[in-house]
């Protein structure tokens, strides 16, 4: 076995941390391990799901999730790691793009209402118009005739 790969399979202790410093888990890890394999210890400590989770060494964070901790964390054996817990974020985007749309539709369907309406006007212009010239044109006969 290489001495690299000695390396990469070196155990490393994880300490996650809530904000006021109380420990939701440690776990034991190798630096063959992503971020995502830590934040599913996690889910299977407290039941967070992994998605809600940001990890953070200091104030860096360890992202993406698909990243190995080799190449995020320093060559220590021990991190403390703050857990900040996320609300789900897509159920809140949907929220406000829910929002949005109901706006639009409000107003396409406020659009489409105005635009009726002026169709009715016109109709009973163009009706009224009619009516005025058939009444011109009867006149005129009328008239003609006498």
């Amino acid at each position: 076995m290489s001495l690299t790969s000695k390396a990469d399979e070196s155990k490393m202790s994880l300490r996650l941390l809530k904000l006021d410093g109380s420990v939701i888990a440690e776990v034991q890890a190798t630096r063959t391990w992503k971020v995502v394999d830590v934040k599913k210890q996690v889910t299977r400590r407290d039941g967070t799901p992994w998605k809600e989770q940001k990890l953070f060494l200091g104030e860096q964070e360890l992202a993406p999730d698909t990243e190995v901790l080799d190449s995020l964390l320093p060559a220590d054996a021990t991190f403390d790691l703050s857990l900040v817990i996320t609300p789900n974020l897509q159920g809140a985007w949907s929220v406000l793009a829910m929002e949005k749309l109901e706006k639009e539709a409000t107003a396409v369907a406020e659009a489409v209402k105005h635009q009726q309406e002026a169709k009715m006007n016109w109709s009973s212009f163009a009706r009224r118009e009619l009516q005025q010239a058939a009444l011109a044109e009867a006149a005129e006969r009328k008239a003609h005739e006498t």
